[in-house]
């Protein structure tokens, strides 16, 4: 049976990449504006499973914390061949696993059973079996799930999270930091509009000088990839407050001319703030699919087993009925409350 751990984040610095070469066998090295240690070990040794190596070498002048590595240390980096092998054993401590509320029907403490994706993740842990158990940590702050938490293995795994389409635009933060699982869900990505202002949207011109918003700490990936770049070419203006709740209230406001979020969590934001009537989903129109996904940090030690583990447990709930069982039941809640 899991153990739900409520968590409380103090607040994490940390810092991205810098484009030395491991081959140079350097032994000093400057911590870059944006740098993490997984970004480090990974620009350095091609593997950013090694930060835990470059941790344990630079413990006086990082401290215990791998997150607290700050730009401008100086920290001893050992050649290639000084570094561990990351082909360990599963951990036998409880595998923790990192979530978040204000995510609904998905992922919120004041749903049954935490929502669609914590109980089926639940499941499928507690099917995997893990020799220490699992725990999940609600940890309230999601804009530091992917960096420190999951960028620095400091959380084991962490859901709901969206994939983007790392074969086309592999560097992408998401895609350089964590593996994905198989897709858990999937559902409609829409524009969320005050519905006595209708937003003509047709076409990708009729999104142009338009204010969109996203809640701080959810990926906007697909907001900006290789066929759509809204944000890095300034096509819209992207706002991005704490909640789905804040976002529909600026678009209320006149602040935003729509949100942009997945059809399920948007639509139970709606009802919860009694705002039938008031918000229109643009279905006719989705932006993309979205598929929901457990992640595990590349710079874990053991990140493919990890999830590989929930994929046969997954695929195991599927082919049980368990799964669809546990989704039904959601869906048919969440369906009922319209």
């Amino acid at each position: 049976m899991c153990r739900v751990l409520f968590g409380f984040l103090l607040a994490f610095f940390v810092t991205g990449i810098s484009p030395v070469s491991a081959r140079d066998c350097t032994r000093t090295y400057i911590v870059q504006p944006g740098e993490s240690l997984s970004m480090i070990a990974q620009a350095q040794y091609d593997d950013a499973a090694l930060w835990e190596k470059i941790h344990a070498d630079n413990l006086d002048v990082i401290g215990e914390k791998p997150d607290a590595v700050r730009a401008g240390m100086t920290l001893r980096l050992g050649c290639m061949g000084d570094a561990p092998s990351t082909n360990t054993p599963m951990p036998r401590d409880a595998i923790k696993v990192l979530t978040a509320s204000g995510f609904a029907p998905f992922s919120d403490r004041d749903l049954p059973n935490g929502g669609l994706m914590t109980e089926l993740v639940d499941a499928v842990m507690t099917r995997a079996a893990p020799a220490g158990g699992h725990t999940i940590h609600w940890i309230e702050d999601r804009a530091a799930h992917l960096d420190p938490l999951l960028s620095n293995a400091l959380m084991d795994m962490g859901f709901p999270w969206p994939r983007p389409d790392c074969e086309t635009a592999p560097q992408t933060p998401l895609c350089r930091t964590v593996l994905f699982s198989d897709p858990v869900f999937e559902a409609l990505v829409v524009l969320f509009t005050d519905a006595s202002r209708p937003l003509p949207y047709s076409n990708e011109s009729d999104i142009a000088g338009r204010t969109l918003c996203r809640p701080r700490g959810f990926p906007t990936d697909d907001l900006d990839r290789p066929d759509r770049r809204w944000t890095s070419d300034g096509v819209i203006i992207l706002i991005q407050p704490d909640s789905i709740d804040d976002c529909l209230l600026l678009v209320l406001e006149g602040q935003a001319d729509a949100m942009v979020m997945d059809e399920f969590s948007g639509q139970s934001a709606v009802r919860r703030l009694n705002l039938t009537g008031r918000i229109t989903a643009l279905r006719e129109h989705p932006l993309s699919i979205e598929t929901l996904h457990v992640v595990v940090p590349r710079a874990h030690p053991q990140a493919q087993q990890l999830v590989d583990m929930v994929n046969t447990a997954l695929h195991d709930m599927r082919e049980s009925g368990t799964f669809h069982d546990i989704l039904e039941a959601h869906l048919m809640r969440f369906w009922g409350e319209g």
